[in-house]
């Protein structure tokens, strides 16, 4: 068991302005993020860094205690292979046909050489920064040492093969295909290759009964079934991981799939994370979800005390895109920031009143 968290009363310095081991843009402002509250109606309009302002706010408290050590890379556990297998064969394997999937996007089931399969989603008009923020989703999960998000790597595909090898039912769509991408001058566009995951259900977890129940899991008092321990943890960690990337779109249908059996939640689809600025309504739904849930996972706050700007980009600049261009700005990294303090004072005040070991309830 991990020694205890410390928990002090302070006032939270945002990470991203002087309290990390970077300094991006405007990092001199000395900015604060706003109060945590456990109640919805006094939830924040969000940690913004309003120009020429300074706002503080104390907090319940918050909790200084860091981990010196990161969190392994996690295997993801939709998966029998490595995950360095994985995102190998996702970067180079040969592709063998690309069948349009997308209902609001543009993006492609990718049959492989080899012996997995995944989904390509381009750089599009709609879109043109979906491919990053999957990437950024899977870099900032292995930050967290989270086995629940598909390996997402960069690739590049060229419009001729692209159109070769588009799955025959389709052949006619291919001028409408051909305008959602954003081509660049070369012929090619750069997207995101991310692990089809062969074996999925939908857990209809968004539907209002299912919220009601696991709801409960999720507060103080309620009881978890033991064959949904590992599944209840599953949904505390991803509501955590929405509210950390600014994931709005979670609950809109279709994006609660997990095992076949039912007791594990893959966390997928992150193609509207990291927007900035993030709008105060969007804001309020993910923080709302994040102030009602009271049951934590001891690892994953863990690993949200070793994350800084420092080791954000880092982890960002493992993918091979970043050699031409950041996978985040300086404003979505100041954003993620800013809400992992918010997260952390939550969990703070939470501890403060009830206990440790009682909000830090899954492994």
């Amino acid at each position: 068991m991990p020694r205890a968290l410390a928990l002090v009363l302070a006032l939270v310095t945002c990470s991203s302005c002087g309290g990390g081991d970077e300094h991006p843009v405007d990092a001199g402002r000395s900015t604060f993020v706003r109060g945590a509250s456990r109640h919805p109606e006094h939830a924040p309009s969000g940690a913004r860094h309003d120009s020429g302002q300074e706002v503080r706010t104390p907090v319940a408290a918050q909790l200084i205690r860091r981990a010196r050590v990161a969190p392994p890379v996690p295997h993801f556990f939709g998966s029998d292979l490595s995950t360095d297998d994985v995102i190998g064969l996702l970067g180079h394997a040969f592709p063998r046909q690309f069948k349009p999937v997308g209902s609001s996007s543009v993006v492609f089931r990718m049959r492989l050489d080899g012996p997995i399969t995944g989904a390509y989603r381009p750089r599009s008009r709609m879109h043109p920064r979906g491919h990053l923020a999957e990437i950024a989703a899977y870099r900032v999960a292995r930050l967290l040492g989270m086995d629940q998000v598909p390996p997402a790597v960069s690739r590049r595909v060229s419009r001729s093969r692209l159109r070769s090898r588009l799955h025959p039912d389709f052949i006619d769509a291919w001028d409408d295909v051909r305008r959602a991408i954003r081509w660049d001058d070369d012929g090619t566009t750069e997207g995101a290759a991310v692990y089809w995951i062969p074996r999925m259900r939908d857990l209809q977890l968004e539907r209002a009964d299912a919220i009601e129940r696991w709801s409960g899991w999720l507060s103080q008092g309620g009881e978890i079934p033991q064959e949904r321990e590992e599944l209840a943890s599953d949904i505390s960690q991803c509501i955590v991981f929405d509210y950390l990337i600014g994931n709005w779109d979670r609950f809109s249908g279709g994006n609660m799939l997990g095992t076949r059996d039912g007791s594990r939640l893959f966390i997928r689809d992150h193609n509207l994370a990291f927007e900035d600025p993030l709008p105060e309504h969007l804001h309020g739904r993910i923080w709302r979800r994040l102030v009602q849930t009271e049951r934590f996972s001891r690892r994953q706050v863990e690993a949200l005390l070793t994350l800084d700007a420092r080791s954000l980009r880092a982890e960002m600049d493992r993918d091979p895109i970043s050699e031409s261009r950041r996978v985040l700005t300086a404003a979505q990294v100041r954003g993620l920031l800013d809400r992992r303090q918010a997260i952390l004072s939550h969990v703070a005040e939470l501890s403060s009143r009830l206990g440790e070991n009682r909000v830090l309830t899954f492994p």
